[in-house]
């Protein structure tokens, strides 16, 4: 640990674990407590992009079910923080589900949509991501999709396609007439990935399986930071869960600041991110720069008597 870099983030308790990474001192930041105060204490236009999945309320270990009145109004405040924090140009990526109750299905993609306007930013994509696994239903049609909300906040936005293209159906495809005839029709890099991913869940035999019992894929969180961020910016993800935002930033060479209310899941993240060698930075560079340079990025200290005392969840990636 690199003392001379340290800073108390808490101001009235809490933990924060700093993992130096090569030439850059505090890559990934992690914090151990709730993400509210967290959040309002980042200065503002201080982050280039959020990346999370918040707890879903479905009495998982790692929450409390509460009404839905009362949990789309908790979470409409987190993106609300969230858009005071983001850079101009910045993006905020919130992966969600569904609220069930008594067999009525209720998209938290939809109920949290009016959030985005009050905190100032702008829904570009509604992303479905399509799995194969999930729960077997016996009185409806078994879910196999969740959503990701992509919103920007101002004008214009970082938005890099290259990193993330995927195969063209028809590698190689030529024009066939007109005046660019035998030229390459298509883009030689791959194709937009379009609006619907598919990516296979984190189950119990999956590679990058933890103890935590909902797990981002690296490969999704590989595409948001790649097309909204460029190398050295701050992708900040409120509930860190198994730490994943933090892994794929470091391979990539962003910074990334992780919270986590759980003691069990701060251990893993430490151990996921302790075995990891530092990036190759050049490397990072290739892998996607963004359309404009690099901006340097900090986080606020937490204002003192700030941190709330009931017990609203925290999930993961």
């Amino acid at each position: 640990m690199d003392t001379e870099h340290e800073f108390e983030v808490w101001q009235n308790g809490g933990s924060v674990a700093w993992v130096n990474c090569g030439d850059r001192a505090r890559d990934v930041e992690i914090i151990e407590g709730r993400c509210e105060p967290v959040l309002m204490g980042l200065a503002p236009g201080s982050v280039q992009a959020f990346v999370f999945s918040p707890p879903y309320n479905m009495s998982r270990e790692y929450e409390k079910n509460t009404d839905q009145h009362s949990y789309v109004s908790w979470l409409s405040e987190i993106v609300v923080k969230c858009g005071a924090a983001l850079a101009e140009g910045g993006s905020l990526w919130l992966q969600v589900g569904n609220l069930v109750r008594n067999g009525s299905t209720a998209p938290i993609d939809i109920l949290i949509y009016p959030a985005l306007a009050r905190a100032g930013l702008v829904l570009r994509n509604r992303v479905i991501w399509v799995h194969d696994h999930g729960t077997h239903a016996k009185k409806r049609l078994s879910p196999r999709h969740e959503a990701i909300l992509w919103a920007t906040k101002g004008e214009p936005y970082l938005f890099d396609l290259d990193p993330i293209r995927v195969p063209q159906k028809w590698p190689g495809k030529k024009h066939f007439k007109g005046p660019k005839k035998g030229e390459l029709s298509c883009n030689p890099l791959g194709k937009n990935p379009g609006d619907v991913w598919e990516i296979t869940q984190v189950k119990n035999n999956h590679p990058e399986k933890t103890a935590h019992p909902c797990q981002f894929p690296e490969e999704l969180v590989r595409r948001c930071v790649l097309a909204t961020t460029a190398p050295g910016d701050l992708v900040v993800d409120p509930f860190a869960g198994s730490g994943t935002v933090g892994k794929v930033c470091r391979e990539l060479g962003r910074r990334a600041l992780l919270i986590e209310r759980d003691a069990r899941y701060v251990s893993i993240i430490r151990e996921r991110i302790a075995v990891m060698t530092p990036p190759d930075r050049n490397a990072s560079r290739v892998a996607g720069a963004g359309s404009r340079a690099t901006k340097a990025s900090s986080c606020g200290q937490i204002p003192s008597n700030s941190i709330p005392t009931d017990d609203q969840g925290g999930e993961g990636t």
